[in-house]
């Protein structure tokens, strides 16, 4: 996964560098250059914290997860509901106004 990580860094870098030599003036290019070079050293850093803090067990509980997804699919289920009733209105409101101005006959 490092290895992985470092050589997508480095084609990073690679693109910064060539659009720094495009265009010298640009700063946006000159920082991306420069925050580029750092970012494999996060990238090394954010992973050693993320294993510790998994070691050391901050993982949520499971039972206000449980809680938290059911209160989430009450929720989904209720926008849903609105959603398929905002639209069968709409739908009835439509054909209404379609029946209501149907177009004269043709002459004869």
């Amino acid at each position: 996964d490092q290895d992985e990580a470092r050589s997508y860094f480095d084609k990073a870098s690679q693109f910064f560098q060539q659009a720094v030599d495009e265009d010298p003036k640009n700063e946006l290019y000159s920082k991306s250059l420069e925050v580029s070079s750092k970012a494999p050293d996060l990238h090394t850093e954010i992973h050693k914290q993320g294993f510790a803090q998994q070691a050391m067990g901050t993982e949520p509980s499971t039972s206000s997860t449980t809680k938290t997804t059911k209160k989430k699919k009450n929720s989904d289920l209720k926008y849903d509901i609105f959603g398929w009733m905002i639209l069968a209105v709409g739908i009835v409101a439509w054909i209404g106004f379609a029946k209501s101005h149907v177009p004269p006959p043709p002459p004869r």
